[in-house]
């Protein structure tokens, strides 16, 4: 029994241990893609491969030596009997093969290339999804510090109720409505909390940490001077997005000139010393079954000559589809970067309305405290002037957030 609890207490230090704190910056998510995500090293194995594929070229023209060797009991007519052996060799060169084998070199080192580009679009991917995450993260906590802030109130409103309800000033109807209000604060901050744990999870997922480590954000949503800068957008910058579908018509179209050729002959030159017996080689002693040959032999498949041709023209239309893709991409791409231009030049001008709604929610907050406290107002309208407050500030943590992301769908971009 002391050795089963021994074993799972060494078991939970371990799991305890693998789990981690992480704490965050925006910054830092590039970096921690690049190296951590488990998709983005699926991408960059599949590089490797094809690293290890190249130099056909060089490798098809390497002597190729085949042997074999057998110990034969067998019969021939009623009577003659034998155990022997036979064995030969033959070391064969690639001489000539239609260019198939230069063509498959090209076809492997486009693959690699569009692996290559395959692998930058999953890094920009992977990013653009951490960031959307990480800036989600950072408008719940904040959403989270306004809706503590109107727990605050909400609880002072609520001694304020009860003093002035014993005093007679008002009836128990207030005492109800903030004890109402208190029960829905309470039940956003737990849904507020519960989404941040999905995110969290997500994130962690996406950096490649530990399952049930958690996340620290270490960045607030901030207005700050100059922040609506972008830098200079240039076409070039994110034409990597459309690159694969583009590559990938040149590898098909590669591949097509390949199968084109496929019933091309094959010429080997080869060299070869075989030892038959009395039964494969027609002899009577092992003097007459050795024979030694030079030589160069022609191989070709004419029935090849339809079905390459066939396999080549339905390579060319695959081409073809990856240069309209190609082309569509681009354009979604180009369009999309203007969007997001326009996008960040509206959402700042929103961002200076949002501050100036919060002054006045703030003012038409304190208004009507002074109000209420002096007997002019009631708790509806306390809470409305509440309500109004944390909407406005929600709406500008929503501007904020929505500006972040949209101005790193663009950073990226230029930065992969």
């Amino acid at each position: 029994m002391n050795v089963i609890l021994f074993v799972c207490l060494m078991f939970a230090s371990g799991f305890i241990q693998a789990q981690e704190t992480v704490i965050l910056k925006a910054k830092d998510i590039k970096s921690l893609i690049e190296t951590r995500n488990e998709r983005v090293s699926g991408k960059a194995y599949q590089v490797s491969a094809m690293e290890y594929r190249q130099g056909f070229l060089k490798r098809s023209f390497m002597p190729s030596l085949k042997v074999y060797g057998a110990q034969e009991r067998f019969e021939l007519g009623d009577t003659y009997r034998r155990t022997q052996p036979t064995y030969g060799a033959e070391v064969s060169v690639n001489v000539f093969n239609g260019m198939k084998d230069s063509l498959y070199d090209d076809v492997v080192d486009k693959r690699k290339e569009r692996m290559e580009t395959e692998k930058r679009v999953t890094v920009y991917q992977e990013i653009i999804k951490a960031k959307e995450i990480y800036w989600n993260l950072v408008f719940l906590e904040n959403t989270l510090g306004v809706l503590s802030e109107v727990q605050e109130i909400n609880s002072k409103n609520l001694k304020s109720a009860q003093t002035r309800i014993r005093a007679g000033v008002t009836t128990s109807a207030d005492r109800f409505e903030f004890e109402i209000k208190d029960t829905e604060i309470k039940r956003g901050i737990d849904q507020i909390n519960m989404q941040r744990k999905i995110l969290e999870r997500e994130l962690i997922t996406l950096l490649g940490y530990p399952e049930g480590s958690s996340v620290k954000i270490a960045d607030k949503l901030e207005h700050l001077e100059g922040m609506e800068s972008v830098g200079s957008h240039t076409e070039a910058q994110h034409q990597f997005l459309a690159k694969p579908s583009l590559v990938q018509a040149e590898e098909n179209q590669l591949a097509a000139k390949m199968q084109a050729r496929s019933w091309w002959p094959r010429v080997d030159a080869y060299a070869a010393q075989n030892q038959y017996n009395v039964r494969n080689g027609n002899v009577f002693d092992r003097q007459e079954g050795r024979d030694r040959v030079l030589g160069l032999r022609l191989t070709m498949n004419l029935f090849d000559f339809t079905s390459g041709n066939r396999e080549a023209s339905a390579l060319r239309q695959e081409a073809e589809g990856s240069r309209a893709e190609a082309k569509y991409l681009s354009k979604q791409i180009e369009n999309e970067a203007h969007s997001e231009i326009a996008s960040l030049d509206f959402l700042h001008k929103q961002l200076h309305d949002a501050e100036e709604n919060i002054k006045r929610a703030q003012g038409y907050f304190k208004v009507t405290m002074g109000e209420y406290s002096r007997g002019v107002k009631n708790s509806p309208d306390v809470m409305g002037s509440v309500d109004k407050l944390f909407e406005v500030k929600t709406k500008y943590f929503e501007i904020l957030r929505d500006f972040y992301i949209t101005r790193d769908h663009l950073r990226t971009k230029s930065e992969i």
